[in-house]
């Protein structure tokens, strides 16, 4: 692949993890309103989300298994396709069983993108991996930041939230169009043609990164700080309302603490 189209593809993932960032994060700020628009408690609403979650988590590792032995555009795409699916019923309609399913796929599409645009990136620029991966989280962190503004600026405005799951959804379908456009296929499997015997069998290379304490042990911090990232970020809203301030301003200090996290990153 020549220099060009590398440099295509990756401002394309910027963008992409821009968007990826501020449309799955628009859900959170919303949970007080949606839990009264369907008319269900938080607890069931707390349900559909660790469903959400789980289906994510299987996603992430089917994903990661896949990008050593398919073309991983055909992933990428998939995950886009997901996304587009998810905000275009979102915009539609909204039941509790819809609201499943829609968490279903819109937690499957962030774990595909998530795992594949990584190592999609991992396998085009391996001489300078790590400031690769650090400018794609502040592409998703970015998009977090906006995400809570772009509800509370539709809140405090009182417009109907679901409109701007159809602009996501119509964003999306362009992203599906450029990136496969762009993208040129079966990349990732001359990649991996070219990589050693250890790392060419993913399973024994995963039997080995696990018997690594350090590797372990980061497992471990991550998991206790995603969850509580992700519980804070869900809930804050819901918290806050609970307090008697707006969800329309929720969201604003939904913002500014990504936006905090945007800092901590750099």
């Amino acid at each position: 692949m020549d220099a060009k189209t590398k440099r295509q593809m990756l401002i394309t993932f910027y963008y992409i993890m821009v968007l990826f960032g501020l449309s799955i994060i628009v859900v959170d700020p919303l949970i007080p309103i949606i839990s009264e628009e369907i008319g269900v408690g938080f607890d069931k609403i707390g349900i559909a989300l660790f469903i959400g979650s789980i289906a994510a988590l299987i996603a992430n590792f089917i994903a990661g298994r896949l990008s050593d032995r398919i073309d991983i555009k055909k992933l990428v795409l998939l995950g886009l396709l997901l996304l587009f699916l998810g905000f275009t019923i979102f915009g539609a309609y909204l039941n509790y069983a819809i609201f499943i399913i829609v968490i279903i796929f819109l937690r499957v599409g962030y774990g595909i993108i998530d795992t594949s645009v990584h190592s999609f990136s991992s396998k085009l620029f391996k001489n300078n991996i790590s400031r690769v991966f650090l400018k794609l989280n502040i592409a998703w962190y970015s998009g977090a930041v906006l995400g809570p503004l772009v509800i509370s600026g539709i809140l405090y405005f009182e417009f109907r939230s679901n409109y701007i799951f159809y602009i996501f959804a119509f964003i999306y379908v362009i992203f599906i169009f450029i990136f496969y456009k762009i993208c040129p296929d079966r990349e990732a499997g001359k990649s991996v043609s070219s990589r050693n015997n250890d790392i060419a069998d993913p399973h024994k290379s995963s039997l080995k990164i696990l018997k690594d304490p350090v590797v372990v042990m980061v497992s471990l911090v991550l998991f206790i700080f995603l969850g509580s990232v992700m519980g804070l970020t869900i809930w804050l809203t819901t918290y806050f309302l609970g307090l008697g301030i707006r969800v329309a301003y929720g969201s604003a200090i939904l913002s500014i603490y990504w936006l905090f996290s945007i800092i901590g990153i750099i």
